[in-house]
């Protein structure tokens, strides 16, 4: 079980990427998709839209993954394969990423300060396997 005086230590992967011959966005957290939040959002939306029957209604609903770490529960972690997801178009360095928008510096500063974020940036602020992210972060929308 994680330690609980630390709120990030919640997605680091009790079955490691290496163990399934994936990148490193593929290990999974300790919960299961039932405990995520998407499946939280999703109920409570489901259960407003049903108690509002024939009333007229709207909701505004956003879903807070995917994010980093990208990490997803089973079988959401391996539902899409890296070789069918296109690697997206990116500068040289890190730092011609963080030039681009003072948010992308911003995220990039933050993320390569933080071990939290161990599988999401390398030396050009990729990721260590950036096809393999794009897939983790394919799962928690799935999930909705």
């Amino acid at each position: 079980m994680p330690d609980a005086s630390d709120f990030h230590s919640i997605y680091t992967p009790l079955k490691q990427a290496d163990e399934a011959d994936r990148g490193a966005t593929y290990g999974v957290p300790c919960y299961s998709a039932e405990q995520t939040e998407t499946a939280f959002l999703r109920l409570q939306a489901q259960d407003y839209i049903t108690r509002q029957s024939s009333n007229p209604w709207f909701i505004h609903l956003s879903w807070i993954k995917p994010h980093p770490p990208f990490v997803a529960p089973e079988p959401y972690n391996s539902m899409y394969d890296p070789a069918d997801v296109d690697m997206p178009v990116r500068h040289e360095s890190i730092e011609q990423e963080m030039a681009q928008h003072p948010y992308v510096d911003f995220y990039l500063q933050n993320a390569l300060s933080q071990e939290k974020y161990w599988n999401v940036i390398d030396d050009k602020g990729l990721g260590p396997d950036m096809s393999e992210k794009n897939c983790a972060s394919y799962g928690p929308p799935t999930m909705a």
